[in-house]
């Protein structure tokens, strides 16, 4: 267990504090178990990485609802009920491939940003002219 805080801790848990350098977090997490949190940004990364992913925070986060509906990340707006989803989770051995597989579905039929935004640029102004006749053209950028 490592725990990742920007605050101060209770004396008793200080030793699971994680001490690394902030740019090698994403290597915890892409190699943890479970992540569980009330840190959106890295629930969902987890869920990108393939790490399934526990969201325990009253503020709903609208880029986390697509992940959940994917079954990449589950929320809960208290603890009540996190230990059963933590039980459930562990005693799955497929667990981390199949989340890995859920990944990969929602990548291959989202749209690459990245790829949408420079045609974007390199073809402007020609390419707003294209997005405001035909919003489907971003599909091109899958």
């Amino acid at each position: 267990i490592f725990i990742s805080s920007e605050g101060n801790l209770p004396d008793e848990f200080e030793q699971y504090r994680v001490k690394i350098p902030v740019n090698r977090m994403h290597d915890v997490l892409a190699f943890a178990h479970l992540f569980i949190g009330e840190g959106a940004t890295m629930a969902s990364e987890c869920a990108m990485l393939g790490t399934p992913a526990i969201y325990v925070n009253s503020l709903d986060v609208g880029y986390l609802k697509e992940q959940e509906k994917r079954g990449l990340i589950t929320g809960f707006r208290n603890s009540f009920n996190v230990n059963l989803k933590i039980a459930e989770w562990l005693s799955n051995e497929n667990l981390h491939s199949e989340i890995k597989a859920r990944r990969d579905i929602m990548l291959k039929e989202m749209i690459d940003p990245t790829k949408m935004l420079v045609w974007f640029i390199e073809n402007y102004p020609e390419s707003v002219k294209i997005m405001k006749e035909n919003p489907d053209y971003q599909y091109n950028f899958r």
